[in-house]
């Protein structure tokens, strides 16, 4: 602060050289945001835990991301000045430093995997922000990279609407959560309110089916959110609580081979704040203030996962060259991208809450999905005496 990372990105390559490099078979969507160095909200520490020391990534001294004849880095960011209304002009600088060498190292990918989309905003999901709880969950299954290790995670999630996040990978844990779903035939967001049900219960049922499936094993954990009150200036005037890195309990280095899925399931909770009464008293014009994307009644949330994979293959020496084109190295067991962002739709396509369709009216939808007699527009609701 006074400066607050939204997000800053450094690419590899540019747009067109991303497609050609790291784009393949399976990496043929429409987005190929396949961040190199970033930074978030959520990526300075707590001030006792080091502060903005934690925006540091640094990689073993054996290992790199390869990067082939790119024609420059590429980066783009978002910086919000939090400082009250009307403060002075304010000068500030971004400061970007890589370390780089020719010399080969072992070849490491910034493996990403992003939440599915809802609405149209970039990787989020939407929901109610009146006081409730929800879950959503994901998968990626290994298919590029050849067996290997992972380590060095980062989630990235707004922490102010987070209540948990795990990282499971085993052949039937997402089937498992499925059944969860299906048995309801509800569609996710799941909002447990909505449905009769509460956070605490339905928690341990779905990470006991998911944890009991076969060969499943947990191989991260975040228990609660990380923030931090924060002023902008010494009357205590403006304080806000800010995101901070989350204590992502993780097993590093964990397998991770070929063909093998990981399981993203996070769990949210949208807190009683200052800005309920606004999203069920306020005009739409008024609400549409509250997100960028202009709707309003939502929240929006992200849940990425990053880490660094290494395949046994590079760790053994036998990476051979890059031919600077993503398809060739695939077929020639040479892919080891610098970095990869991978998306994921949502189970059961039929069933997903929302689809990219602009003209959807997202507060009706969720209203609509919402069975019990608590609508989100109502001036009390049960949940909130509890």
């Amino acid at each position: 602060p006074p400066i607050h990372i939204h997000h800053a990105h450094v690419y590899p390559y540019d747009y067109d050289e991303m497609q050609t490099k790291i784009g393949n078979q399976y990496v043929r969507d429409m987005f190929h945001h396949h961040v190199l160095v970033q930074s978030h909200g959520d990526s300075e520490c707590k001030f006792e835990e080091g502060g903005t020391s934690c925006l540091l990534e640094q990689l073993p001294d054996d290992q790199g991301y390869r990067i082939v004849k790119s024609r420059g880095l590429n980066g783009d960011f978002e910086l919000n000045d939090v400082r009250p209304v009307n403060s002075p002009e304010l000068n500030f600088f971004v400061d970007i430093a890589i370390l780089w060498t020719t010399r080969k190292k072992i070849e490491t990918t910034f493996l990403q995997m992003g939440a599915p989309i809802i609405g149209n905003a970039w990787m989020t999901y939407h929901f109610p922000l009146d006081p409730h709880t929800n879950f959503i969950y994901y998968n990626f299954t290994n298919k590029m990279l050849g067996s290997g290790e992972l380590s060095n995670y980062i989630l990235h999630t707004h922490m102010s609407l987070l209540d948990s996040v795990y990282i499971f990978k085993g052949p039937l844990v997402y089937s498992a959560i499925e059944n969860f779903r299906k048995k309801r035939k509800k569609k996710i967001p799941y909002i447990f309110e909505c449905h009769g049900e509460n956070i605490t219960d339905a928690k341990k049922e779905i990470l006991s089916l998911a944890a009991g499936s076969l060969n499943a094993e947990l191989i991260c954990e975040a228990t609660k959110p990380s923030v931090q009150l924060q002023c902008s200036d010494s009357l205590n005037i403006g304080c806000a609580y800010i995101d901070k890195r989350v204590d992502f309990n993780c097993r590093s280095p964990a397998r991770f081979e070929a063909n093998e899925t990981l399981v993203v399931l996070a769990f949210n909770r949208v807190r009683n704040t200052s800005t309920v009464p606004l999203t069920r008293h306020s005009s739409p014009q008024r609400l549409a203030v509250m997100s960028p994307w202009g709707y309003g009644y939502s929240g929006e949330q992200h849940t990425i996962l990053r880490a660094d994979f290494v395949s046994d293959k590079a760790r053994q020496g036998k990476m051979g060259p890059s031919a600077g084109d993503g398809e060739k190295d695939l077929s020639s067991g040479n892919y080891a991208p610098p970095s990869l962002f991978l998306y994921k739709p949502w189970p059961t396509a039929a069933d997903d809450m929302m689809t990219l369709n602009p003209n959807l009216n997202l507060r009706e939808e969720m209203l609509r999905n919402c069975e019990l007699d608590i609508s989100f527009k109502a001036d009390s609701l049960f949940w909130e005496k509890l």
